[in-house]
């Protein structure tokens, strides 16, 4: 059409044709952008990190281990130097120091107890165990493999570290039982 008029329409534009332009255009200005600053709003994780508030000074003569609970059959130390925090999950290093040896000869384990406070569980990693009391005696047993992620009974010792490291925890809702352990807990080395 060399000879139309300047303000003639092409038949096949209709009335929106312009506001589909500007829309087409913006949508791919936006998506531009998006892609240029995808790296300045990429995810970065976290690096391990003391927690500023937890930061523990330990005197001469003094013990970083604390008392976090007693049974009957033992008691649980945790180092207060050692927590480290990854995202949601609490690093630190405990003692079980217990009464009597177990079958094993096994009288006290230092292994590395990792709490997941979003999910109210725990695991056990890094695992050494000693024929005699506090970490004394001949080294028996050393594993480096991590346990599976495990719900603690509300009643427990271990409750007691993730009160004490994720803060309180939230009660159970009305008419929930008490959680129980597998049938097969008394056979899980952790």
């Amino acid at each position: 059409m060399p000879n139309a008029p300047r303000n003639a329409r092409n038949p096949r534009d209709s009335a929106f044709t312009p506001r589909l332009l500007k829309v087409g255009a913006l949508v791919a200005l936006a998506a531009g952008a998006g892609y240029l600053s995808y790296a300045f709003f990429e995810p970065r994780v976290p690096k391990p990190q003391a927690l500023p508030e937890l930061e523990v000074t330990i005197g001469p003569g003094e013990s970083p281990w604390i008392a976090l609970g007693e049974t009957p059959a033992m008691t649980l130390y945790w180092d207060r130097s050692s927590r480290v925090r990854e995202d949601y999950v609490m690093k630190v290093w405990e003692i079980q120091d217990m009464q009597a040896p177990d079958p094993d000869g096994v009288r006290s384990r230092l292994y590395r107890n990792e709490y997941d406070c979003k999910h109210r569980m725990h695991r056990i990693t890094a695992m050494t165990s000693y024929g005699g009391p506090m970490l004394t005696g001949a080294k028996l047993f050393d594993l480096d493999e991590d346990g599976l992620w495990r719900q603690m009974p509300r009643d427990s010792v271990f409750a007691q570290g993730l009160a004490l490291h994720c803060g309180k925890l939230p009660p159970l809702p009305p008419g929930e039982e008490k959680e129980k352990a597998p049938w097969w807990a008394p056979f899980w080395p952790f």
